[in-house]
C-alpha cells in the first residue's frame, strides 16, 4: 500500500511538520483531511488512488446526515468513521477534541 505527504497541523505538532501515511490501513481506519494532503507531491499513481477515494466519498448513497439537538453530544472514533462537519458559525457552540488511548478490555 502506498503512503501519502501529509502536512502535520499546528494543534498536532511535534517536531515534524509533514509525515507520510496510509490514507485507509488494512483494517479499514481512516487517516484523511482533504486540507492536509501535499497533492502537489503525489505521483501518477497516488493522485489516481486519491481521485478515486474522493469519488466514493462524494457519493451520496454513502452518506449518514446526522443533525444534533441542543444539548446532545456524538462520541466517535475517528479511525474507524469518515466524518464531517458544518462549519462553526455560532460561538456559543462547543467543539472538543478528546482522545482516549486504551486497550480495549473484553
Amino acid at each position: 500500500m502506498a503512503t501519502f505527504p501529509i502536512r502535520v497541523p499546528e494543534e498536532f505538532y511535534k517536531g515534524r511538520d509533514r509525515i507520510h501515511s496510509l490514507l485507509v490501513d488494512e483494517d479499514h481506519n481512516f487517516r484523511y483531511r482533504r486540507d492536509l494532503i501535499l497533492r502537489e507531491e503525489l505521483d501518477a499513481r497516488q493522485s489516481a488512488a486519491l481521485t478515486e477515494l474522493e469519488m466514493q466519498m462524494a457519493d451520496p448513497s454513502a452518506w449518514r446526515r446526522i443533525r444534533l439537538s441542543e444539548q446532545q453530544m456524538m462520541i466517535l472514533d475517528n479511525k474507524r468513521y469518515l466524518h464531517a462537519r458544518t462549519p462553526i458559525k455560532d460561538r456559543a457552540r462547543h467543539l472538543k477534541r478528546i482522545r482516549f488511548n486504551m486497550e480495549c478490555v473484553a
